[in-house]
């Protein structure tokens, strides 16, 4: 290594610090343009042992600098709509030599969440969030263990969606540049370069977060909106999910609409559905969709998925929630009360997974949400005991007789959902 004097030090400090300065820009150019130029864990300290001078450093940096400038040239426009508190950009980035693409979302004070969804012909998933100043936000190896946090860090499909801050000690949306990195692999994991993304990005403009409004569109299946029963159901079991989601301060705004979908639904664990994708295109940007059919895929005893944790709120292949009215009917297909009770809480529990709530526990007792508020319990008599009247408990607790009520969030779980950009 070079030692170097202290007055030595000062005169290279006063080199670096604009070059610093520039690899920031061409790093923000990169993200832009969809490039990777600039790669991850890059770092000007490089050249802090090496005999140059600043002209041979900007020599270096200069090539890279005009590669940048052409790839801007190709133009990836944006297309910025604003929706009352809810602003929507839809724009394209490409996968850098490192197979990340790194998405900018320009966060205005008084802005408190932030989405963004992202599809590829290739699988993604969110490895980082970026904060304004440079911090790390979220980081993927965090939160792939027992806790957690956001599904948006799994290779699940072809899109992704993060929504953020998740919860009040993710801390506050701060004004500026925030940058979100997705990676993109292929089917067998592999980091895929110069690969093309759609992205939307969503910031919403509301620091009330004890009430709210969800915009639902509740869409029937092929024939299922013609069986009066099942309607009646329906709207009983709506008026049950209502109630759970006003103890919390929230509203769900219902539009009713019949279709031609199969009865049939996609199964969402397994991928989405171009027929979902374009009927959730058909709508705004700030509604999410439930589907009512007979059945999910090939399963006959599924009550409910949801297209993920959170879901998109813009057009997407899983921008769904799909429920199997039979299956929440029971083995005789005739609703009873308890059954239509239970029914409004699969509604309530399967919105809840879209607006970012994971099980407080997962059954087999090894892995929990990421909130303080909800226990780590660790056994089916202890967990049935501290969680089972919660709204999202990974099963219904039954007797002979009757079933627990499950309608109970608690203050973090409400705040997940408070902060989810779609609640306005």
């Amino acid at each position: 290594m070079v030692k170097m004097s202290a007055e030595s030090r000062e005169e290279r400090a006063v080199v670096l610090q604009p070059l610093t300065n520039l690899l920031q820009q061409l790093k923000a150019t990169a993200a832009r343009c969809g490039v990777g130029a600039v790669s991850r864990g890059q770092r000007l300290v490089g050249y802090a042992g090496q005999n140059l001078s600043e002209n041979n450093m900007l020599r270096l940096l200069l090539p890279g600098t005009i590669a940048l400038l052409s790839a801007c040239t190709e133009g990836k426009d944006s297309q910025v709509s604003v929706d009352g508190d809810l602003k929507t950009v839809r724009s394209a980035v490409e996968s850098g030599s490192d197979g990340l693409a790194v998405v900018l979302v320009e966060v205005e004070s008084g802005e408190e969440a932030m989405m963004v969804t992202a599809s590829s012909s290739e699988q993604v998933a969110v490895e980082e969030i970026v904060a304004p100043d440079g911090s790390s936000a979220m980081y993927w190896e965090d939160w792939y263990g027992a806790y957690s946090l956001t599904s948006a860090i799994y290779v699940e499909g072809n899109d992704t969606v993060v929504n953020w801050p998740v919860r009040s000690t993710d801390g506050g949306l701060d004004a500026g540049t925030w940058e979100v990195h997705i990676g993109v692999v292929d089917g067998s994991g592999y980091y895929v370069s110069n690969e093309a993304l759609d992205v939307v990005t969503q910031t919403r403009t509301d620091s009330d977060l004890s009430s709210g409004t969800l915009s639902i569109e509740i869409i029937y299946a092929e024939g299922v909106g013609s069986n009066s029963d099942v309607v009646a159901a329906t709207e009983q079991a709506v008026a049950r999910w209502e109630d759970i989601w006003a103890a919390a301060g929230l509203t769900a705004s219902i539009s009713w609409y019949d279709s031609d979908l199969d009865p049939t639904l996609t199964d969402l664990s397994e991928g989405g559905s171009a027929v979902i994708s374009d009927l959730s295109a058909a709508g705004t940007d700030s509604d999410l969709m439930v589907l009512i059919g007979e059945s999910i895929g090939s399963y006959n005893d599924v009550y409910g998925i949801s297209g993920g944790i959170p879901g998109p709120l813009t057009e997407s292949e899983r921008a769904a929630v799909v429920i199997s009215w039979p299956t929440n009917a029971g083995g005789d297909g005739a609703f009873s009360d308890e059954d239509i009770r239970l029914y409004g809480e699969t509604l309530a529990h399967e919105v809840g997974h879209y607006t970012g709530l994971f099980h407080p526990v997962e059954d087999g007792w090894e892995y929990w949400d990421a909130l303080d508020d909800t226990s780590d319990c660790a056994s089916t008599a202890d967990c049935e005991a501290a969680l089972g009247d919660n709204l999202m408990f990974p099963y219904p607790v039954c007797d002979w007789d009757e079933c627990v009520h499950q309608d109970d969030l608690s203050g973090g779980q409400q705040g997940v959902m408070h902060r989810y950009a779609g609640t306005l």
